[in-house]
């Protein structure tokens, strides 16, 4: 960088030329060395001081987030927001904290507006603030926050209420201290006690203030009462201020020191601790240290800097950057943004800039100057000089902008090692305290522009006291400068957005370009200073020397000020309205050598069209700057011009190609967000009207906390990980949605050094709630820290219903430790059950809910584990669905407007559906008393309903019924005990279809389901048509199969029966789904009773399997009551019951040894009773160990079918053959046991004593003997194994060869 000798040359007095000299000798020594990496960053003030909207009212925070994208647009790197601490009343701006730890988050002060909820601050609520900042950084937007730490106001519990209806409680209740030395100031209030989560407000009156302990309490010994010789850090300005020095300390004069008092019923301890040395320093540190961590926040700007320590300020700057306990992304590292509110001139603007140092940091840094100041020198800070960016706009063109260069203060940046530079001052026009209009009731300029009387001149700040009033020409003239010169340059909320002429300060939408409509040159120089890049070229001034030849105009009215390399912005305050350059200012002057000769620039204002300039051989290049007031179509440039090279790989064919160019420029910042909760007693607030967020894990207890929520982007990713107070603590961190649906957790051992770790991503765009708890109930309590990196969505629309903070269940956590229903305090953020919430137990809560009264909820969610009791004469109405695995001890009604859903594997002992619309099982669950269907029906699909208990099913008919899934080889049952008693199973598809069951012999459970058709297979195969038959079965299946004796009733609807159906001569069939194909009589033939509903029975049934109706009596030719069989010695007895034959032949008996292949091995001919029970019997010899055995039933015209399948299993010992003699000499026979014959198929082989095979055979029993005989005669003596497969059997003989 260079400064031409004429940048000195200025009109001022000697001592202001003595240090002018000696400030751009440092400032030139500084720029001579080339930077690697520059920092210089585009603010945006976005407030102005009695900011608020209707839209967003007690919610600046969804303001700003809405308008995100559009300040992202512009070029933005960062937004200066008012202070988010809570004060006395929300209507106040923020620069009157009362607790510093209250961003809108506990329940505590507030001003009776209806719309404030005594949680909110102006800002809006911690969630809201928090969910902005993370919409910036989706951005690419820092967010600088406004910190105030020279003074708290308003002591005491009680609201103001300002005439508006008064909630419990005395205004300032227990915060005057009566010490003499206390009420020099705010008339002693000075005791300064805070909710938090182990103290909630109470009842708002003294004893409940004093026993607040939330963090950093202060006392009157906190604070100054300086009543002579003050000076700026001691007076008293706002009261009280603060006293940083080490030996502020001391306790209360009127707090009690030890001692309990009772509130409301509730025991509670007073608080005034001790103080130790340095309390408020460390306190201030520990807090910004807070601050950075919970927020996210990139950078402070210090409110009122001039009125307390800089040791103060330094200190909390220093561990705002580099504290070890920050992560990476926390820290604020060398490029962190600090700005102090000095007012004063250049000076005072340097010293201040200068003291605030460190003497080390970290990177070999030495002296490190962490912050800026606003640059009120250039501002112009009062009328001894040129008054600077003031007289600039408000002379009308007699400013001399020769010496506008010479306002700047001296520091303006730090250069670091390696080559980073960091600016470090802030060139602003306007800010909150130099702007101070009287509007109208709509928000707009009461008075025309220059009318003084339209201004609250007396409320502004800036040394000369004035505005700049946004109307003026020449107001994008100053910006050009902030812009081009050294330090970060400020823009001012109303200086980029009109809302002094619309009509709509206070109701406009932010997203709205015609509502808010913005300054189209500032962005024109936003965009241009980023996208060209400003900061990376030196800052020089070619019009201060080197003999500018000026074409038109003059020095006074055309500043040229280059960024070597990057851009060459010229200045004017001349003012022309003409519509072409014909009123150009115009100028050729030297500029820098490290300018490419050659190189073509175009004026990206837009005022030169596409004209370009190319640099000569001299480097004297003419610089054309159009007048402020032109009006030259589609251009920007009023008073300023952006002459810059070319754009690599762009073809520039019209003034919007270099606009859009400009428009391309993409935020450094990273677009993710990390925050951090510390979770702590004295932190957060449990009462049921705050967030509810905050405190440490308790005790022995697995209890959960709310930490906080985040607002995320659909599928992006969230990291998330916990660090105990107690290492090697288990703890369990959780993601859920708002409607109490848990996403994501993780549960395991923890470390500081080795923290517990998650990874999840929603499918969603949306709330996420963070709560933690300990994970076992044997835990000590402790604190906890759970850190959090997530990106937001860019764009959000903070006042749609679904994108509010709150939750939207009634989420029980027992924090209370009572299980009383109606204390809010037992329900997270306090809200109860309600029509509109859904309802969620969880496990890990402790003690369990109980209602006693009736409570409707919209869903319910029972986690598995949970026990929910509701007392006889209560009743919890469901209005949509019901999850989990837990159990609802108490009668339950779902009563929805659409079909509900049953989710989980839940137990509910007393259950009525009365819902037109119905109910979908999705998962299998348990009645322990009672079932009540009052409208509607429950679809099962592929789940069960066990009744346990004796549970009773009652109200079951043709409309209201359990629908089994249509599907014949699976689907949901119900699933009940029977005994003696007759048990009615409600089942149905289409149409109802019910079974009664009894059973006199042993009780066990019956499950039961139907569907609509008949197969060969029972539930597979082909159809059997629907001639003669119900188009209906119902698969039966008892849990215990031993000691049965089942009478069944099935009904039916007249349009189940098939074709030629005739239910006056109807049986019942059942197929033993054995794949026989074959369903047999259980029925003898008899007429169904009934009407609408018919009905036919069975009785002394002992097998079930799948049931259907028959009239066609080919079908079921025989009845077969029992097929059994049972092994007696050598034999099998094989017996069979009938209880109907019609056209039976007889039965072939078969045989199989493999359950495969089947022979007949006999025949018994039938009795040809038709209609009595009929008993047969057959013996066979025993042929293996598992014997399998089947009846052929045939019919007279040739026809068979065949009954079920009976397996023996046969323990006793099979000789199959006999080797004689053994031992052996030379041959041997085998001697064949009854069981074989010569035509047996078998498989032989024998093998020596280490395995070797020595022969195998296989064939016809009397081939292998013939063949075998004299396959040891050339073996030697020893001990040998044969072994002989036949029927299905195996033996293994020892053979000793002699």
């Amino acid at each position: 960088m260079y400064i031409n000798d004429s940048c000195m040359k200025k009109k001022f007095t000697n001592y202001w030329v003595k240090t002018l000299v000696v400030l751009l000798i440092i400032s030139c020594s500084f720029q001579s060395s080339f930077a690697q990496q520059r920092v210089k960053k585009v603010i945006f003030q976005a407030f102005w001081w009695d900011y608020w909207n209707e839209n967003y009212r007690f919610g600046w925070a969804n303001y700003l987030a809405e308008l995100a994208p559009r300040l992202k647009a512009a070029g933005f790197n960062a937004i200066w927001i008012p202070p988010a601490m809570k004060q006395a009343n929300p209507d106040y701006v923020g620069y009157m904290p009362f607790d510093n730890y209250d961003l809108g988050d506990k329940r505590q002060k507030g001003n009776g507006h209806p719309l404030n909820d005594r949680m909110r601050t102006r800002t809006g609520t911690k969630d809201e603030l928090l969910r902005m900042i993370a919409v910036m950084h989706a951005n690419g937007i820092e967010v600088i926050h406004d910190v105030v730490l020279n003074h708290n106001g308003d002591a005491g519990g009680g609201v103001n209420t300002f005439g508006a209806p008064s909630p419990v409680g005395s205004a300032g209740a227990g915060g005057q201290d009566p010490a003499p030395n206390s009420s020099g100031t705010a008339s002693g209030f000075k005791n300064f006690r805070y909710v938090s989560y182990n103290s909630p407000a109470l009842d708002e009156f003294q004893n409940d203030y004093w026993t607040r302990n939330g963090r950093w309490a202060k006392n009157a010994s906190n604070f100054y009462n300086c009543t002579s010789g003050c000076n700026d850090i001691n007076s008293m300005f706002w009261g009280p201020d603060i006293n940083y020095d080490a030996s502020a300390i001391g306790q209360s004069s009127n707090i009690p020191t030890s001692g309990s008092t009772v509130i409301n019923g509730m025991l509670r301890n007073y608080y005034n601790p001790v103080q130790s040395n340095n309390y408020m320093q460390d306190n201030a540190r520990d807090w910004l240290l807070w601050l950075k961590k919970q927020t996210g926040s990139d950078g402070w700007r210090w409110d009122a800097v001039k009125h307390f320590a800089i040791s103060t300020q330094e200190t909390s700057i220093w561990h705002s950057k580099y504290n070890a306990s920050l992560t990476a992304m926390q820290a604020g590292g060398q490029e962190m943004f600090c700005v102090g509110e000095w007012i004063g001139d250049q000076g005072s603007l340097d010293a201040y800039a200068n003291s605030v140092a460190s003497s080390t940091a970290p990177g070999g840094v030495t002296n490190e100057k962490h912050t800026g100041t606003f640059d009120f020198g250039l501002r112009g800070y009062n009328t001894s000089n040129n008054g600077g960016l003031f007289q600039l706009v408000r002379s009308n063109g007699s400013f001399n902008m020769g010496n506008l260069p010479g306002e700047q203060q001296g520091f303006r940046y730090f250069d670091y090692p390696g080559g980073l530079r960091v600016h470090r001052s802030v060139n602003f026009v306007n800010s909150h305290d130099t702007y101070r209009p009287i509007l109208t009731s709509t928000g707009n300029f009461s008075k025309s522009l220059g009318d003084n009387s339209g201004w609250n001149t007396g409320s502004e700040l800036g040394g000369n006291g004035q505005h700049i009033d946004p109307r003026e020409p020449r107001l994008f003239a100053a910006y050009a400068a902030a812009f081009a010169m050294d330090g970060n340059p400020l823009v001012f909320f109303e200086d980029l957005f009109d809302i002094g002429t619309t009509g709509k300060r206070y109701s406009h939408l932010p997203q709205s370009t015609t509502d808010l409509p913005a300054k189209a040159d500032l962005i024109n120089l936003m965009q241009g200073h980023q996208r060209l890049a400003f900061k990376d070229g030196d800052y020089g001034v070619p019009t201060g020397s080197n003999s500018p030849f000026y074409q038109t105009g003059s020095a006074a009215d055309h500043l040229v000020i280059e960024r070597v390399g990057k851009a060459i912005i010229g200045i004017t305050d001349a003012f022309n309205a003409t519509s072409n350059n014909s009123a150009d200012q115009q100028v050729y002057c030297k500029i820098n050598d490290a300018w490419p000769i050659g190189t073509v620039l175009y004026d990206y204002s837009g005022a030169h069209g596409i004209s370009t300039v190319t640099i000569p051989g001299d480097r004297r290049v003419l610089i054309q700057t159009a007048p402020v007031g032109h009006t030259i179509a589609n251009a920007n440039g009023h008073g300023y011009s952006i002459w810059a090279p070319a754009p690599a790989g762009v073809t520039i064919s019209s003034v919007n190609d270099l606009y859009n160019y400009l428009a391309t420029y993409v935020q450094p910042r990273a677009t993710t967000t990390q925050q951090e909760w510390e979770m702590a007693n004295d932190l957060g607030d449990s009462h049921c009207e705050s967030l509810g967020q905050g405190g440490a894990l308790p005790a022995n207890s697995t209890n959960q906390r709310v930490a906080g929520k985040i607002y995320v982007a659909a599928n992006q990713p969230i990291t998330y990980f916990v660090k105990p107070e107690l290492n090697g603590s288990n703890i369990t961190v959780s993601l859920w949605n708002l409607d109490g649906v848990k996403l994501h957790e993780i549960s395991g051992v923890t470390s500081t050094s080795n923290p517990l770790t998650g990874n999840f991503s929603t499918n969603y765009s949306g709330w996420v709630t963070i709560k933690v708890r300990q994970t076992v109930n044997t835990q000590a309590a402790q604190k906890c820290w759970i850190n959090v990196t997530y990106t937001a969505p860019t764009v959000v629309d903070t006042r749609a219903t679904e994108n509010a903070f709150a939750t939207k269940a009634a989420i029980w956590t027992g924090n209370k430790g009572t299980s009383n229903l109606t204390d809010c305090g037992n329900w997270e953020e306090g809200k109860m059950p309600g029509a509109t919430l859904n309802l969620i137990v969880p496990a890990n809560a402790s003690p369990m809910p109980v209602f006693n009264g009736n409570v409707s909820a919209k869903n319910v969610m029972i986690e598995a584990g949970t026990t929910l009791t509701i007392n006889n004469g209560s009743t919890l109405t469901v209005l949509e669905n019901i999850s989990g695995a837990g159990t609802i001890n108490g009668a339950v009604k779902m009563q929805g407007l659409a079909m509900q859903t049953i989710d989980g594997a839940v137990t509910i002992a007393t259950l009525e559906v009365d819902n037109a619309n119905n109910v979908q099982l999705n998962a299998p669950f348990t009645i322990s008393s009672a079932f009540t269907f009052t409208n509607g029906k429950v679809f099962l699909g592929s789940n069960n309903i066990n009744f346990i208990n004796s549970a009773s099913i009652n109200g079951a008919s043709a409309t209201k019924y359990f629908v089994t899934n249509n599907t014949p080889a699976s689907g949901g049952t119900i699933n009940i005990n029977v005994a003696n008693l007759p048990i009615d199973f409600p089942v149905g598809n289409t149409r109802y279809s019910p079974v009664t069951l009894t059973n006199s012999g042993t009780a066990t459970n019956f499950s039961v389901r139907s569907f609509e058709s008949v197969l060969q297979g029972g539930i597979n195969g082909v159809g059997m048509g629907t001639t003669g038959l119900l188009n209906k079965s119902w698969v039966i299946t008892p849990t215990n199969t031993n000691g049965l004796n089942v009478s069944a009733t099935f009904s039916w609807d007249v349009n189940d029966e098939g074709n030629t159906f005739n239910r006056t001569n109807a049986a019942i069939g059942r197929n033993p789904l054995d794949g026989s194909n074959t369903w047999y009589r259980v029925s003898t033939n008899a007429s169904a009773s009934g009407s609408s509903l018919y009905s036919l029975s069975a009785s002394g049934l002992t097998s079930f399997s799948a049931f259907s109706v028959f009239s066609e009596t080919s079908v079921l030719p025989v009845t077969f009551l029992n097929f059994s069989g049972a092994l007696k010695g050598n034999q099998v007895n094989l017996k069979w019951i009938t209880g109907a034959e019609i056209n039976n032949k007889g039965f072939n008996v078969q045989r199989s040894l493999d359950g495969r292949m089947f022979s007949t091995i006999g025949f018994v001919a039938s009795a040809n009773a038709s209609n009595t029970t009929n008993t047969y019997q057959f013996t066979d010899d025993v042929k293996g160990k598992r014997i399998y055995y089947r009846l052929e039933q045939v019919d007279k015209d040739g026809k068979t079918s065949f009954s079920n399948v009976v397996t023996i299993i046969n323990n006793q010992t099979i000789q199959l053959v006999q080797v004689v003699p053994n031992p052996v000499k030379n041959s041997f026979d085998l001697i064949p046991s009854a069981t074989i014959t010569a035509s047996t198929k078998v498989q032989v082989e024998i093998r020596n004593a280490i395995g070797s095979l020595i022969t195998s055979l296989s064939g016809n029993f009397d081939i292998v003997r013939n063949n075998i005989k004299n396959s040891l005669s050339n073996q030697a003596a020893g001990m040998y194994f044969f072994t002989i497969l036949a029927n299905g059997e195996t033996e293994r003989i020892k053979i000793l060869k002699q």
